[in-house]
């Protein structure tokens, strides 16, 4: 914690039926370019037989959709004392922000 926003290249339930994800390659060039452009830091991690987010169906809904799972790294996940360092809660949302603002700025044929 303290240390910016977490960037989840891989995630995998590690079930029998696996579900998860891997981030798009081009949604991780235009989130790093963001991350770049603000001066935030991130986090990378992989997350396997850990459970999933919806990105693991999202990703192959319509024949593929780009995706990339950006949070807040976090202790005590799901408890009733959860903890969070703000300062990593602001830097994703500005690193959001900003990737939403460059996007239209960047080809979009990958989509």
């Amino acid at each position: 914690m303290g240390k910016g926003p977490s960037v989840n290249l891989t995630m995998s339930s590690g079930e029998v039926i696996v579900r998860g994800n891997i981030a798009h390659p081009a949604m991780k060039r235009h989130l790093l370019a963001a991350a770049v452009s603000r001066k935030l830091p991130l986090q990378f991690t992989v997350s396997n037989n850990r459970g999933s987010s919806e990105a693991a169906a999202i990703h192959v809904s319509n024949g593929g959709i780009p995706t990339i799972s950006v949070g807040i790294p976090r202790r005590y996940s799901f408890s009733p004392h959860e903890m969070i360092d703000l300062r990593d809660a602001a830097a994703t949302v500005n690193l959001i922000v900003q990737f939403v603002r460059e996007m239209k700025d960047h080809d979009l044929s990958f989509v």
